[in-house]
């Protein structure tokens, strides 16, 4: 039996290029799967330290402020569960300032609700990861004044931190 016939089919059943093409595919599936292996990591719960951090989100949309819940679950790019939403500490209006234009001289100026912002402040258990003494959720460095990114199933905020407790974090460690 030939390897290919007067048809060009291989063994008399598949069309050359057909087979070609099957060939090359198979040959990438372990590309594929090897690459898909090395690009997405999975967070290992063991190297990660639990911070309670409070974070501002300042002027945020009052529909997104209203979509926040206690339980929340924070996660990462890959779908790794890396925080949850333990509290929600405040929820203001936004305030913006106005002067009175006409009395600039007394610097006459006040604080007014703005009806298109909510100022919330969330307290966040979060999974951070140590290198060299600094504490790091999601690449971001967990100090206070840092701006940090929370992705929900149900939004994205913007956020800064104004409080964390390292030392609740160090006991816990200490403890494993």
């Amino acid at each position: 039996m030939k390897f290919i016939d007067d048809k060009g089919k291989v063994f008399g059943k598949i069309n050359l290029f057909d087979f070609l093409v099957i060939l090359f595919l198979l040959g990438l599936a372990p590309v594929f799967y090897i690459g898909n292996k090395a690009l997405t990591r999975k967070l290992d719960m063991r190297d990660t330290t639990k911070v309670l951090v409070k974070i501002k989100c300042a002027s945020i949309m009052p529909e997104l402020a209203g979509a926040f819940r206690e339980g929340d679950v924070v996660k990462d790019n890959y779908g790794n569960t890396i925080g949850i939403l333990k509290k929600i500490v405040s929820d203001t209006p936004s305030e913006v300032i106005t002067i009175n234009q006409f009395n600039l001289r007394n610097n006459d100026y006040s604080l007014v609700p703005n009806p298109s912002g909510r100022d919330v402040v969330c307290l966040f258990e979060i999974n951070c990861t140590e290198e060299r003494g600094i504490l790091y959720f999601n690449n971001y460095a967990v100090k206070i004044g840092n701006g940090v990114v929370l992705s929900t199933d149900s939004y994205n905020i913007q956020g800064v931190i104004i409080g964390f407790d390292r030392t609740s974090s160090a006991a816990k460690k200490e403890n494993r």
